[in-house]
């Protein structure tokens, strides 16, 4: 007893033990997110932020209020970031409804953003 009070306070024991019980959705979620970023359509296009000075997308910051990526999603999975499925599915639907708001429906990202959220949300 003595041990564990002295390693966890109650902030952190409380911390400690969402994390327990949030532990087998998130792995859940990672494995989503892995699959959605080894999926064929994707190409690595959705697995790092979108940097708009090295794809001289001048106006990429005033269309898209709110960035979302893979890998930042893997990334907060790996952290804990999410308390639940809502959050994540939000997140993960950004990165593609994101990629459909900036890009023409005719262009390659708008049609793999189409794939892979219909894939994500079936």
């Amino acid at each position: 007893n003595s041990v564990l009070s002295s390693t966890f306070t109650p902030p952190t024991f409380l911390s400690h033990v969402h994390s327990l019980r949030l532990e087998p959705v998130l792995r859940q979620f990672r494995g989503l997110v892995q699959k959605l970023m080894n999926h064929s359509v994707n190409k690595s296009m959705f697995n790092v932020p979108v940097n708009p000075v090295l794809l001289n997308l001048p106006d990429y910051t005033t269309v898209i209020k709110e960035p979302m990526d893979l890998g930042t999603v893997k990334s907060r999975c790996a952290s804990f970031m999410y308390s639940g499925s809502s959050s994540f599915s939000l997140e993960v639907s950004k990165t593609f409804t994101n990629a459909q708001r900036y890009n023409p429906p005719h262009h390659l990202v708008h049609q793999a953003a189409t794939t892979l959220l219909r894939e994500f949300q079936t």
